[in-house]
């Protein structure tokens, strides 16, 4: 009894920071270990029955903390005492979702009992919302197993449709091998921790991942006008940016030792790194709040320097300079409402010789000429943004949620060169008012970024 209390007030902490401590593993664990394939019978379970549920006028959107791990819950029904979840659609973009945001290493076995007349799936990937879009391969049958044949750590069960699904139980099977997390890239307490531009507010590095309030003041905003801050090319709100720099070495900033780190010796030319940017729903559903989430890696390259990096950028959310479009005369152009764009050399003819960020509504998906970047963005109506970097050779994709959206080369002359991970900066933008004043921060959540070769 005295557990469940305990549970009871981390998830009224996490409700009340928004998405801080999200990620927090309840566990006591430090694993490692590789992403594998089934061997034999799971040896764990977890299983989820209406006493571990949100219960009888919970919100519709919220947390499960439930045997030592933590779920995000999304419905449009209303819960009962007598289920563990009634999970239901709002519409075609937003189903309704559980899904753990704790990693649950090497889950190969799911088994939901439930009733109602529409689908019920069950995807399970090695990365938190990899993929939103069931296929018949995920459909459940109530009360029947549904097996993995390479085992993940994420699960999400979902449904598409607009009445109620109601789950009496869910079991979750798993292995506990390190099947998943020793892929992770960062382990708290031996990676060295910075902030990125400037140090987000409550910063919480845990197993799964790294959680923060923005904290945006009267000269680290959007807004905050000219400051003479270096460097002098970035003359207006320059720390805008906030968040954390996870580095890829032990150690410290002015002595890094790249030997106490999982991927401190690590060198590829053909890998990926997948991340997840999770924001406050609350910021998240109300369009008239502003947000932007931009996780960035930088590489070091076997021809040069570790200190010489090449950074891989994305932006996910509302114009970082100016969303309202009328302020800020020193950096165009501006975009208004929210989308996703990168940061490209010379992208537009009235804007030559300079780095600009694309233009959601006319930069299409790059295998996809009918959608665009805006369009890319609306597609599923959910607080996540699953980012894949993925390198092969000298040339870099960046996928978020599915959409392929951004490809360049890293190096200008390219000789067989392998790269290096060095950081993950996880970032999101501090935003003020038009006559310069710091608006409230908002929470946001970045999963531990996965680490692959391809």
């Amino acid at each position: 009894m005295k557990r469940k209390k305990e549970l009871g007030l981390l998830l009224i902490s996490f409700l009340a920071l928004g998405v801080i401590g999200l990620f927090h593993s309840l566990r006591d664990k430090d694993l490692s270990g590789g992403v594998g394939a089934n061997p034999l019978a799971p040896a764990y379970s977890r299983i989820l029955t209406a006493s571990d549920g949100p219960g009888e006028g919970a919100p519709q959107r919220g947390m499960i903390a439930a045997n030592d791990d933590s779920y995000y819950y999304s419905t449009a029904s209303l819960q009962s005492n007598e289920k563990f979840i009634i999970l239901s659609a709002s519409d075609s973009k937003t189903p309704g979702v559980l899904m753990n945001t704790t990693v649950i290493n090497g889950i190969a076995k799911v088994k939901a009992t439930f009733s109602g007349s529409g689908n019920l799936y069950a995807i399970v990937t090695e990365t938190l919302f990899k993929r939103f879009t069931p296929v018949a391969s995920d459909l459940l049958t109530s009360g029947v197993a549904k097996e993995y044949a390479t085992v993940g750590g994420y699960l999400m069960i979902l449904t598409d449709s607009l009445t109620p699904i109601a789950i009496d139980s869910l079991e979750i099977h798993f292995f506990c091998n390190h099947d998943n997390d020793g892929a992770f890239f960062f382990e708290p307490g031996v990676n060295v921790c910075a902030g990125a531009r400037s140090l987000g507010a409550n910063v919480v590095v845990v197993h799964s991942g790294v959680s923060f309030i923005t904290n945006p003041t009267d000269t680290t905003n959007n807004y905050s006008g000219e400051t003479a801050i270096p460097p002098a090319i970035y003359p207006n709100a320059w720390y805008r940016w906030n968040g954390v720099t996870m580095r890829n070495y032990g150690g410290s900033l002015e002595t890094p030792d790249y030997s106490t780190t999982r991927f401190g010796n690590f060198w590829s030319s053909s890998f990926e790194v997948s991340v997840t940017a999770f924001v406050d729903p609350s910021v998240f559903y109300d369009t008239s709040e502003r947000f932007c989430v931009a996780p960035w890696m930088s590489l070091s390259n076997s021809g040069s320097p570790r200190t010489s990096r090449t950074y891989l950028q994305t932006y996910i959310g509302n114009d970082n300079y100016d969303p309202l479009g009328n302020v800020n005369t020193l950096h165009e152009p501006y975009w208004a409402g929210r989308f996703f764009t990168n940061y490209t050399y010379d992208a537009l003819d009235e804007y030559p010789d300079q780095y600009i960020f694309q233009d959601p509504d006319t930069v299409m998906v790059i295998d996809d000429p009918t959608t665009t970047l805006r369009e890319a963005y609306e597609a599923i109506n959910l607080p996540f943004f699953n980012v894949v970097f993925q390198i092969s050779g000298n040339t870099y994709k960046i996928f978020i949620n599915g959409f392929w959206v951004y490809t360049d080369t890293i190096l200008a002359t390219y000789t067989d060169e392998t790269f290096s991970l060095e950081t993950f900066e996880l970032q999101a933008v501090n935003y003020g008012y038009a006559d310069g004043s710091p608006k409230a921060g908002y929470a946001v959540t970045y999963s531990n970024p996965v680490v692959k070769t391809i």
